[in-house]
């Protein structure tokens, strides 16, 4: 069974004030203060550059042929068109 009297309700009081309100105002300022500084420190690029190429975890070979652009990709689009009409007119 529990035990309440007036002495320890003003003992845990006490208590409160001194180390609750402290720890309460050190808890505050932590979770104010570590998302400002993460984003001033992540919104810088040269800094975001340097994470993302320590945390590559794919390395592509440098001599891979570069990937199709502009015209050539509408070459390649044009060439399958026409061979679908070929095959529609096949039938």
């Amino acid at each position: 069974m529990v035990n309440f009297s007036l002495n320890s309700m003003k003992l845990g009081t006490v208590k409160f004030w001194k180390w609750g309100l402290r720890r309460e105002g050190f808890k505050f300022t932590v979770y104010v203060v570590v998302p400002v500084l993460c984003g001033f420190v992540y919104a810088n690029p040269k800094v975001m550059n340097d994470l993302i190429m320590k945390m590559r975890l794919i390395e592509y070979p440098e001599s891979a042929p570069a990937p199709p652009v502009g015209d050539e990709i509408n070459s390649f689009r044009a060439k399958r068109v026409l061979r679908d009409l070929e095959k529609k007119e096949g039938k």
